[in-house]
């Protein structure tokens, strides 16, 4: 326990260190492509590149951080180029730069890793762009929601009369209740899933329904995006992860791997999530060699991507099945980006319903209750109550007497 505590604390301050640097490590990739092309020597180019980052008129912070500390992981062993990315970039390239032990052109593969970086983050921005609105108007929503269910409400309720509570009036009150009681822990059970989704659930959750949430198509889609809001953000992410998974693949085959040898590469430093995938994929090219199509119809592609391959692989008959993936995984890429904006344009507006329902529901419940009591309070209304209050019952006839006569 002892031990994992300190390899979560150590691997967060590499993360604080260096993520400036990660930020910008698609221009390293490139750099030391084109210097590993120009046939120059690892320690020169990063001893190079170190000097003009700390010198004052090209001063760059962030990447003196990253490159000073790749030359302290260079000097503590003899270590292979993948070796040395692997321990200097965020996990999230792991497996990609895994590829470049294997790879016959080590510079393409560089490139085509920061071709991938840059699309994805490109995904990134327009799905931030698209979140902007709900996350402004959620947290205004959550206060606004708070004082009209901690101090409006529970004002009006003092000096309301019974006939008031009509079915609606009466549930705006209840729910106004439980808001105050546990709107603050609403507030954090939300924060806590959130962080829970985006930082471990989606690398890591592998339950049966989740691949159901990501392959959903037509209405059954609309009701899994009604019922869980974040369905968008789990075919996101299978989309975006597919068509790493298609380049990382491809990369291995040119180097003269079979595709089932390059799926146990990939299998190696996966994330639980594409493990299971990649087991599947295993499991059926084990049972069928050679059935490209069923291997991947499991659930990793989705449906476009399948389409395009199966496209593909008839017209070749699967003769070179790396540049089918190098060509997916390009279209692939594309196509994940019309994704993400159809998913962010998803997402907006579930963020944006349940943000205006929460407004909606309080203020007209506050302004229905305001209006019951002025109607109740009323000098017609008084009137008729007091009537009712003179007017003597008529008594009821015994019908059991007129039964027996």
């Amino acid at each position: 326990m002892m031990n994992r505590f300190k390899n979560y604390w150590a691997a967060f301050q590499r993360q604080q260190h260096l993520y400036l640097f990660w930020q910008q490590r698609t221009l390293f990739y490139r750099d030391c492509a084109s210097a590993l092309e120009e046939k120059e020597l690892l320690q020169d180019f990063i001893a190079g590149e170190l000097l003009i980052a700390t010198q004052a008129l090209t001063a760059n912070r962030a990447r003196a951080k990253g490159l000073a500390y790749i030359q302290e992981v260079m000097q503590a062993g003899d270590l292979n180029l993948q070796q040395i990315l692997t321990r200097s970039m965020p996990a999230s390239d792991a497996v990609a730069l895994s590829t470049l032990r294997f790879a016959n052109n080590i510079p393409e593969a560089l490139r085509e890793l920061a071709n991938n970086l840059d699309q994805q983050s490109q995904m990134n921005q327009m799905l931030k762009s698209a979140l902007v609105s709900p996350m402004i108007l959620l947290p205004v929503a959550y206060v606004f929601a708070y004082v009209l269910s901690s101090i409006s409400i529970p004002e009006f309720s003092k000096a309301a009369p019974a006939e008031v509570w009509t079915p609606f009036n009466l549930l705006v009150k209840s729910s106004a209740e439980l808001f105050q009681a546990y709107g603050v822990w609403l507030a954090f059970f939300t924060l806590v899933m959130g962080s829970w989704l985006l930082f471990w659930a989606l690398p890591q959750l592998t339950h049966s329904w989740r691949y159901q949430l990501e392959n959903a198509q037509g209405i059954k889609k609309i009701v899994y995006c009604c019922l869980v809001p974040v369905q968008p953000i789990f075919s996101l992410y299978r989309d975006i992860q597919a068509t790493r998974m298609l380049g990382n693949l491809a990369n291995l085959m040119q180097s003269g791997m079979l595709l089932q040898d390059a799926v146990d590469h990939l299998l190696q430093n996966a994330p639980a999530w594409m493990k299971k995938h990649l087991a599947m994929v295993n499991e059926h090219l084990q049972i069928a060699p050679g059935d490209y199509i069923g291997a991947f119809s499991h659930g990793i592609l989705s449906r476009y991507l399948l389409a395009r391959m199966s496209s593909m692989v008839r017209r070749d008959s699967g003769a070179q099945f790396d540049k089918i993936l190098i060509i997916l995984g390009t279209s692939g890429m594309t196509q994940a980006m019309d994704s993400v904006k159809k998913s962010a344009v998803q997402l907006n507006a579930v963020l944006l319903t349940f943000t205006f329902a929460l407004i909606v529901f309080f203020y007209g419940g506050q302004n229905s209750i305001a209006f019951a009591i002025q109607e109740a309070n009323s000098p017609a209304s008084i009137m008729q109550k007091q009537l009712q209050k003179q007017t003597p019952i008529p008594p009821q006839k015994n019908q059991n007497s007129n039964n027996c006569l």
